[in-house]
């Protein structure tokens, strides 16, 4: 999702004062963005859930708050409460909208009905359990990520680790070549031509 569909939708909860609206303080937008895919289940492709997310626009603030709670995961109870949550939040943003004399305030309100009783009925697969990894596909991506760019990382400070070594080794044999006194027992040291010293012949005086 988009940042500017997330700031927007993030304005709503604020405005509305929609139930669970202090869950969002918990993540970044870039977390929010990573997490919050739309309308519609994870199973959805892509084209199906942006057809069903603009259908079902004005759910969008709450079902950003229904996603991080899935997210968060927990309980059987747990998962429960953030279906009934949904549905009040999706009662409080159609009531928002539209008047009560307004035909379409009713098809809205019988909607979010139905949708929380999916969620209910058959959400359960996408609810993070206590103690269980994250699969969604937001996460599965960012882990990803995540493990590349630490493996990136994790090469390049051994090559670096390596160079240094490199040149530390090297450093030793620039300082002890030529040594004749060589201890580090790596090296062969250099011996110059030997110079050989001229006895001096004792003269005998004459008698």
């Amino acid at each position: 999702m988009t940042t500017i569909v997330i700031i927007k939708c993030l304005k709503i909860i604020e405005q509305m004062n929609l139930k669970g609206k202090e869950i969002v303080e918990d993540f970044t937008i870039a977390k929010i963005e990573r997490i919050y895919n739309g309308i519609g289940p994870d199973r959805f492709p892509d084209w199906l859930r942006d057809i069903v997310t603009m259908a079902n626009g004005l759910f969008e603030p709450a079902a950003m708050i229904h996603d991080l709670r899935y997210h968060i995961g927990g309980t059987k109870a747990d998962f429960t409460a953030a279906n009934d949550e949904f549905r009040e939040n999706c009662y409080t943003l159609v009531k928002a909208a539209y008047a009560w004399y307004d035909p379409r305030r009713y098809k809205w309100l019988f909607r979010a009905w139905r949708y929380a009783g999916y969620c209910q009925e058959f959400g359960w697969s996408g609810f993070h359990k206590i103690g269980e990894k994250c699969e969604c596909s937001a996460c599965a991506n960012y882990t990803e990520k995540t493990e590349k760019t630490e493996n990136t990382e994790s090469a390049e400070d051994k090559a670096t680790s390596e160079a240094a070594e490199a040149e530390k080794e090297v450093a030793e044999a620039e300082k002890c070549a030529g040594c004749e006194n060589c201890t580090c027992g790596k090296h062969e040291p250099e011996t110059g031509p030997t110079v050989k010293k001229k006895k001096k012949s004792k003269k005998k005086g004459k008698k």
